[in-house]
This record gives C-alpha cells, sequence and structure tokens, in this order.
C-alpha cells in the first residue's frame, strides 16, 4: 500500500483560469533539472495560488521528503525566515521534538535531514535579499532541495529561473469574473452586465485578486453601478488629488484591499526608485520610450537602471517587442502611487517637457507605424499635459499633435474644447501654426458632424495659406476642403480643387491621400476604371514615401473598388491586410472603417449574422474615436442586419440610424439610408406571404435608381441582392445554420438533431454555403464531419459517406445536393442564420 503523499499543499478548490500554459511551464522547467523557480508578479496577480498549482502538482516520487508549502509574509530577518521555514519542517516530524532553527547553518541542517524535497516560499518579497545569499550555496550543499518562491521582487542570486506572471487574458480574466459574481449573487448576469464585463476587466487591469473582490460585490450592486464606482474611483485618483488618508471615502473596497497589498511593495522602495515610480505615474497609459522618459525622472537617474530596477520589483509591467520594448504601469499601481504623494511642480513641468519632446519628435514621420503607435499610444497624455500648457508655442506643438491623434483615436468632443482654449492662447502665433491649428479643428468638427463649422475652418486656413505664400500648406487645406464638398453635395467644385492640388504638390505623402480621394470621388460616378488606375498611383506613392497608414488606406480603398466590379473574395482579402494594418498602427477611426467595409460586404453576400457582428464592432470603434459619420453608418448597416435577420428591433434600429444620418447634411447619405430601409418591406414580406408581392416589386423600385456616391450604390446592391433572395426562398431548400434541421420546399421540417452523422454533414455543407454557395466540400471534409474517428481514405467511409448522401436525397435533398469536381455543395437552398 502507498505510503500517504508528504505535504502541506492542497489542490486548489476551483480552476485557476488562464494559468494552465504557466502551470505546464513550471513543471516542464522542474523536469527538465531546474532547482530555483521564481514567481515573479504584482499584488494580487495570483502568485499564490499559482505557487500551490505548481507544488502540489509534483509527483511524491520526485520529492520522496515532502512538497511542502511556507509563507514568509512579513519575515524580513535571518532568524524570521529561518524560524518560519522550521516551523513547516517540523510538521513532518510525526510528533517528535525538533528544535526551531535560528540561523542559516542550523536550516541547512534540518533541509539536508528532511531527505529530497520541494519547498514553497511564498510571499518572499521581505527577505528577497537574504534568501538571495542563503538559496545558491544551499541548493549547492544539498542535490536534492528543489525551491518554488513566490515573490513581488526578483531574488537575483545565481541559479535563479523567474517566471512572470502578468494579469490573465482578458477571455480568461471575463471568465473570472462572470463566475466569480454569479456566485455572489447565487443567480446568472443578465445579458446588458455580461456587456460589461469586457470593460470592467480593463478597468481591473485583469488582475485576479481585483476580479475577484470587484466580483463579489456585484452580491448588492449591479454591474452598471460597479463600472461607475471604478470610474470615479479614477477620477478621484487622477494627478492633483491630494495623498491618502485613513477613511478615504473614495476607495472601493476592493482598492482598499489591492492598496493595502501595495503597501508592502512601496515599503521596501528606496526613496530614489519612489520618487522615479511618482515621476512615471504622472503618464496615463503607454510610457514614451527611453530617451524620453530620461527626461521626465530627476536631475542624476538613469532611466535604463531605474526601470530595471522598478520592473524587478513588479511595479512595471515591460511588454517585449522585437522593435523595443514597452513600459507601462497598471491602472491600480498608477492611482495608488498618484494618490501616495502631494503635487510636485517640478515633477509636473518635467511631464510636460517630456510629453511635448516626445510629440515634436514623431509627428514629423506621422503615418509611418512607428510613429503612430508612439503618438497614439500617447493621446490621453498629449490632452492632460496640453491641460498644464500655458505657454504659447508649447500649447500651439501639443494642440497640433493632440488634435491629429484624436482625429484617428478621439476622444473628439474633449480635444475641440481643448483646441477652442489653444485659440485663445494663440493671438500672436505664426500664420502657418494657425493653418495647421486650423487643419485640425476641421477634421475634427468634420468627425464630430458639425459640416458648416468644418468648411469654415478648411476655408480659412487655405485663405491664410495663400495670403503667406505657403504652397504646401494650402495643398493640404484645399484637399481637405475637397473632402469637404464631395461628402456634401458639391463633386464638380471636389474635383478641381482635387486636380489643382496634384498639379502643383510635390510631397508624395500628400499626393498620395490627394489622388485616393480623387480616385474614390471618380469612382461615384462610375469611372472604375480610371478610378482603379488612381487608386494603384496612390498605392505607389504611400509606398515610396513609407507611409504605412495611407498604403492601408490605399489597400481599403482598392477593396472598395473590386468589391464593386464583383470580385467579393479579393475584397474581403483586401479589406482584413488593410484591417491588421490599421489595428498595428493604432488607426481606430480607420479600424472602424473596415469593419464597416466587412460588414456591408457579409451583406451584400447574405451572411447576416457575420455582418451583424462587424456592424457591432464597427460601431464601438467609431463611438470610441468619436467619428459621428462612422458611428452613423455603423447604425444604419447594424439595422440591415436587423431586418435581414427578421429582429423585432430592426424598425427602432432604423429610426435610430435616421437619426444619427440627419445631422450630417450628406446628401449621398441619405440616400442610401431610404434604400436600405427597403429591408424592412423585405422583412414584412417574410411575415406576411400574402402581401410579398406587390412588397417585392416597391423594393423593385427602390432598386432601379441606383442613386448618388458610393454609399447609394453600395445599398442599392445590397438590397437587390436581398430582393432576389428573398424571391428565391420561396422556392428553395431551408437549412440550419448548424445543420440541425432541413426543410424542402413545400414539405415539413426534417429533424437531423439525433442523427449525428447526418447532422454532421449537413452542418458542413451548410458552413460551406455561408462562406460561399458555389463552395464545394471535399468527400474526405463529409467523411471527417459526419464520423470524427474514421479514416477518411477508406473504402468503408467512403460507403458510409454514400450511404449518408442517399438517405439526404431520400429525405429532400435529391434536388439540393449537387456534386461538381471538388465536392458536394447545396444549390437553391438558404441557410437560416437563426437556425
Amino acid at each position: 500500500m502507498a505510503s500517504p503523499r508528504r505535504t502541506n499543499v492542497s489542490e486548489p478548490l476551483t480552476p485557476i483560469l488562464g494559468r494552465a500554459e504557466l502551470v505546464d511551464r513550471a513543471h516542464a522547467l522542474l523536469d527538465g533539472g531546474t532547482r530555483w523557480l521564481t514567481f515573479l508578479g504584482t499584488a494580487g496577480v495570483g502568485k499564490s495560488r499559482l505557487l500551490c498549482a505548481v507544488a502540489a502538482g509534483v509527483p511524491p516520487r520526485e520529492s520522496p521528503g515532502g512538497v511542502w508549502r511556507c509563507s514568509l509574509a512579513g519575515a524580513s530577518t535571518e532568524r524570521e525566515i529561518c524560524g518560519r521555514i522550521g516551523e513547516v519542517l517540523a510538521s513532518q516530524t510525526d510528533g517528535k521534538a525538533v528544535s526551531l532553527p535560528e540561523d542559516a547553518a542550523r536550516l541547512v541542517d534540518l533541509l539536508r535531514a528532511a531527505g529530497a524535497m520541494t519547498l514553497a516560499l511564498d510571499d518572499a518579497e521581505r527577505g528577497a535579499s537574504w534568501l538571495a545569499n542563503f538559496l545558491p550555496p544551499t541548493l549547492a550543499a544539498l542535490p536534492g532541495l528543489r525551491v518554488l518562491v513566490g515573490s513581488r521582487q526578483r531574488l537575483g542570486g545565481p541559479g535563479e529561473t523567474v517566471l512572470l506572471v502578468e494579469p490573465l487574458e482578458a477571455p480568461a480574466a471575463a471568465a473570472l469574473f462572470v463566475e466569480r459574481a454569479e456566485a455572489a449573487r447565487g443567480t446568472p448576469l443578465r445579458e446588458e452586465e455580461r456587456s460589461l464585463v469586457p470593460e470592467l476587466v480593463r478597468r481591473l487591469d485583469a488582475l485576479p485578486l481585483a476580479l475577484e473582490l470587484a466580483a463579489a460585490q456585484l452580491a448588492v450592486l449591479s454591474a452598471r453601478e460597479l463600472l461607475d464606482s471604478l470610474e470615479r474611483s479614477a477620477i478621484a485618483g487622477a494627478d492633483g488629488e491630494a495623498p491618502r488618508t485613513e477613511g478615504d471615502t473614495h476607495d472601493t473596497g476592493w482598492h482598499r484591499s489591492l492598496h493595502a497589498a501595495l503597501d508592502v511593495s512601496w515599503s521596501l522602495l528606496d526613496d530614489g526608485l519612489k520618487e522615479s515610480l511618482c515621476s512615471l505615474a504622472l503618464f496615463e497609459d503607454l510610457l514614451p520610450d527611453l530617451a524620453s522618459m530620461q527626461k521626465v525622472l530627476p536631475a542624476g537617474s538613469d532611466a535604463a537602471a531605474q526601470l530595471t530596477a522598478l520592473g524587478d520589483r513588479s511595479w512595471l509591467r515591460i511588454e517585449r517587442d522585437p522593435e523595443g520594448n514597452r513600459y507601462r504601469l497598471l491602472a491600480v499601481t498608477r492611482t495608488y502611487v498618484r494618490r501616495r504623494t502631494p503635487e510636485d511642480a517640478a515633477r509636473r513641468a518635467r511631464y510636460m517637457s517630456c510629453v511635448a519632446a516626445h510629440a515634436a519628435r514623431h509627428i514629423e514621420r506621422w503615418g509611418q507605424r512607428e510613429s503612430m503607435v508612439a503618438l497614439c499610444g500617447m493621446g490621453a497624455d498629449l490632452g492632460r499635459a496640453l491641460d498644464m500648457a500655458t505657454d504659447p508655442a508649447t500649447a500651439v506643438a501639443l494642440g497640433i499633435v493632440l488634435g491629429r491623434v484624436a482625429s484617428i483615436r478621439g476622444p473628439v468632443g474633449a480635444t475641440l474644447d481643448r483646441l477652442d482654449r489653444v485659440f485663445t492662447l494663440v493671438q500672436d502665433a505664426t500664420p502657418s501654426e494657425l493653418v495647421d491649428l486650423l487643419l485640425v479643428r476641421g477634421r475634427l468638427h468634420a468627425r464630430d458632424a458639425d459640416p458648416a463649422r468644418s468648411r469654415a475652418d478648411f476655408q480659412r486656413a487655405l485663405e491664410l495659406a495663400s495670403q503667406v505664400g505657403d504652397a504646401s500648406r494650402e495643398a493640404q487645406a484645399a484637399s481637405h476642403l475637397a473632402d469637404h464638398l464631395r461628402h456634401h453635395g458639391e463633386p464638380a467644385l471636389a474635383e478641381t480643387h482635387y486636380r489643382r492640388t496634384l498639379a502643383v504638390v510635390a510631397d508624395l505623402e500628400l499626393r498620395a491621400r490627394v489622388t485616393a480621394s480623387l480616385a474614390g470621388l471618380v469612382a461615384e460616378r462610375a469611372g472604375l476604371t480610371e478610378a482603379g488606375v488612381l487608386y494603384e498611383e496612390a498605392l505607389v506613392c504611400a509606398r515610396a514615401a513609407g507611409a504605412d497608414l495611407l498604403e492601408a488606406m490605399s489597400l481599403q480603398n482598392l477593396g472598395l473598388l473590386v468589391q464593386e466590379e464583383g470580385d467579393l473574395v479579393r475584397a474581403e482579402a483586401l479589406y482584413r491586410k488593410a484591417l491588421a494594418r490599421h489595428v498595428a498602427l493604432g488607426h481606430r477611426r480607420y479600424e472602424a472603417i473596415a469593419y464597416l467595409d466587412l460588414a456591408a460586404l457579409a451583406l451584400e453576400r447574405g451572411r447576416m449574422p457575420e455582418a451583424k457582428s462587424e456592424a457591432e464592432t464597427a460601431c464601438a470603434l467609431a463611438a470610441a474615436a468619436g467619428d459621428q459619420r462612422e458611428v452613423a453608418l455603423a447604425h444604419v448597416l447594424l439595422a440591415v442586419a436587423f431586418a435581414c435577420l427578421d429582429d423585432d428591433d430592426a424598425a427602432a434600429m432604423f429610426v435610430r440610424a435616421a437619426s444619427l444620418v440627419q445631422p450630417l447634411r450628406e446628401p449621398g447619405l441619405e440616400q442610401a439610408l431610404e434604400k436600405h430601409e427597403g429591408h424592412l418591406l423585405l422583412m414584412r414580406a417574410r411575415r406576411e406571404p400574402a402581401a410579398a408581392q406587390s412588397l417585392f416589386q416597391a423594393v423593385e423600385q427602390l432598386c432601379n435608381d441606383t442613386g448618388e456616391g458610393d454609399d447609394a450604390r453600395l445599398a442599392t446592391r445590397i438590397l437587390a441582392g436581398a430582393l432576389e433572395r428573398a424571391r428565391g426562398a420561396r422556392d428553395a431548400l431551408r437549412v440550419a445554420r448548424d445543420g440541425a434541421w432541413f426543410e424542402p420546399p413545400g414539405s415539413p421540417r426534417v429533424d437531423l438533431s439525433t442523427r449525428a452523422q447526418l447532422h454532421g454533414v449537413v452542418a458542413t455543407l451548410a458552413a460551406a454555403w455561408m462562406r460561399d454557395p458555389k463552395e464545394e466540400v471535399p468527400a474526405e471534409d463529409l467523411i471527417a464531419a459526419g464520423w470524427r474517428a474514421q479514416r477518411s481514405a477508406t473504402k468503408a467511409a467512403k460507403n458510409r459517406l454514400h450511404v449518408a448522401l442517399a438517405t439526404l436525397r431520400k429525405l429532400g435533398l435529391a434536388a439540393h445536393l449537387k456534386r461538381g469536381p471538388g465536392g458536394y455543395r447545396l444549390v437553391a437552398a438558404i441557410v437560416d442564420a437563426n437556425g
């Protein structure tokens, strides 16, 4: 009979979500001979549970002396640490009296007597220095000893292997939060509350302790009330707030618990590191590059050394990247540090100077990936620094950069308010500075659905640039004014401005932008061949200029063109390629536009659930970027998806979309909305078969006039495709999206939910139809779907498939299951997206 396991470590009562890979990696290191493994992470990240999970998984044969966990919380001296470890080891002596060690030598003797073992030392940060000196010689003297350490501070001795314990990935964090919230409440979260979970996870830094403590509050709070309390707490922790005191009412329960944990980490810092941390806590999100951070730290500080020390103590997150490390503080850490320290004028001055220098260095390379990422990552800091600025020159410089960042990422309204303040400070600004300010403010007014002010700013900028003979800025102003004219019903005048600009401008980046805009205008009047030539020219200019942003935009524009030409597969490939680049650049506005293009493409292809998902994503991104036009367009496409899915909320969605389109005053967009509303007629036709024919005729009349502009033409194509599908649906096979049933025309529904093989085959055919109605599914794929354990190449497997297909034909698929050179596909069919 096997002897009982010698340990004081228990298996976790609940699964450790999101940590399986880290546990496996730790065991792999131990199996590979690692004898000192340190789990390094900030307070609340889950080091203790991870340490116990790894220790509990050590096989008894590898640690015959046992697996023992010892908490060193608060222990820092040799006597305290040795005594704690000795107390744990004494528990394995079967009642025999053991004198507790008071020094390293006696502890080594006790460890030697205990035999080959695994020792898990938790909360070791206070004793880090002593352990760094004690463990290397002890491990050398005791070859059967293995040590696991949980610490907020790297110990740093020879032989130490460190595993960083980072906050959870978003899916695991959300799952943990929902699990704990529902356990606390005793009932499932409502759907509207679940929609807030991603933002709650972000606010809580995906820290397990913060998630668990906050989730417990949902026993009495709603998710919205919890989110509001977190927002109030973040505001209360903003720079300039008095240092935290006892009884601070701004702290939520979870804040107090985390702050108490961080008090320990704070006490371990020397004064120099504390001052450096206070300086870095002024930044809102991503910290700037190393050279810029050198400017914000106290005089005489070495930025590299300070960052290394703070990283080793788990105050700083270091994101490893092939192009260079990036640094940030967790939100809870930033709030804690800000409220620990009073306001300091010199520190704030260094911060503002750092942000301004960082902005100046990167704005010259606007459009290139490195600079776009750097500036977009500091959008919030640009705003804070601008709020602090009283010097007109600094305010102008920061205002121009912030305006450009806000035009692609938002926030729009707050940035417009800041720019209005800048204009009051720059009475003596140079014409060039005023032109730049007017251009960025004009773009933001356009994003904010204020076309009158947008046009006024562009016209004023054009006049000023012309007066002083600044050809480059004159060309920029003319192109922006042309963009405005194009969208507001004056295409001929817009084209005149575009062509005049191209005749004089030499800058490749500006040529790329103007050429792409002209191509779009040409395409709107159905000059697709000329538009294609212009788009290719724009792409060449963008690449020659090294303008990553413009290259991505050009790819997206080409996607629009090939979609209009009917090559929907290539259009999707171009959109997704452009989307990936926009994500890499941090260009939130164009991310939204790419998702809008994908949503429209899905509508044109009849993929309604996909269209709904893409439109919802576009809506969220556009709202975050503050772009009212894209928000309106997203709501229009979302309303179309609702109607095509026969959702009862479709009519209300169209009312909401119309309220967003109206302030934009764009004739083309208004015409597009009118055509899109034809989907409500098709929805009614599906519900009222007796009225279907007359409703189809009304929709056909809407399709006869394509309207003006690309938005209206696209709406016509989407509506015409939906009309064709609606007419064909009366004589078509209906198939559930998941393959659980099909319904032949004029026949009762055939249920496949209990017939696993047939269910799998039909589900695979339906999935292929959703991708492309002409896609053929190879026999091997159908065999794999119906008989997962079968080898598809065998004769028996092929015979089973032939029998299954014959059965499906007898059940009603005889006229709808076609075999081609590449396999099988459904014909004259409609896949029910709700099935």
